[in-house]
């Protein structure tokens, strides 16, 4: 860009750095609305938390394991299928919000801390419906007896579509954990470091040997 031609170093690392920085969250912000759409839900991509010891054992094991990235797609509370036989494990899979859980997040919008509830990926083991609403009962395959709530139709945020890439999200639950985000932060600093120190260094001067020779 010519624009950064203006810029000396390391100033111009640091700016070229920080437009890549823009454009990656600015394609991330286009792609998740635009799978939002299309999947009519507002979270069309979930991350399978680690909620058991050891880590990769989940209340959704074997079905889903900790860091398993889900496509999630919206649907309509009756469309909604339950398990046929206790044990059975054939109902829908879906997401909803943790009645009691929550979390902080960053609301770029109002410019201030907010909370979340938790998500939760069961389930469904039960389903009825009663004066036009349709209630759910949970459970995670792994867990032993069901959710200790009843899940209103309305509440769920999306059905699992079957499709997931192991593992993918490992990444960003260690973003949540204190420990896991000072091992990114220290991995980013080393990065931008050594892209300033690459940048400053002055280029060695030819030797005779690499000069090369003009042929007239």
């Amino acid at each position: 860009m010519k624009f950064l031609s203006r810029f000396g170093e390391p100033q111009r690392t640091l700016v070229e750095l920080g437009l890549i920085l823009l454009c990656a969250v600015l394609v991330w912000q286009i792609a998740w609305l635009s799978l939002s759409a299309y999947l009519r839900t507002e979270h069309p991509v979930v991350i399978v938390a680690i909620d058991m010891t050891p880590w990769y054992v989940t209340s959704m094991t074997p079905t889903l394991g900790a860091g398993d990235l889900l496509i999630i797609e919206g649907v309509d509370p009756a469309d909604l299928k339950s398990s046929t036989s206790i044990g059975a494990q054939d109902g829908d899979v879906i997401v909803f919000p943790h009645p009691y859980y929550v979390h902080k997040e960053w609301d770029w919008w109002n410019f201030k801390w907010v909370d979340i509830p938790d998500l939760i990926v069961h389930r469904i083991v039960d389903k009825w419906v009663s004066g036009n609403k349709t209630y759910l009962r949970t459970k995670g395959d792994h867990n032993s007896g069901e959710d200790p709530f009843t899940i209103a139709g309305n509440e769920v945020v999306g059905r699992w579509t079957g499709l997931k890439i192991p593992l993918m999200g490992l990444i960003f639950l260690a973003a949540q954990d204190t420990a896991g985000r000072m091992i990114i932060i220290i991995a980013l600093a080393c990065m931008i470091l050594y892209e300033i120190y690459a940048s400053t260094r002055k280029p060695k001067p030819p030797t005779p040997d690499t000069v090369p020779e003009i042929v007239e």
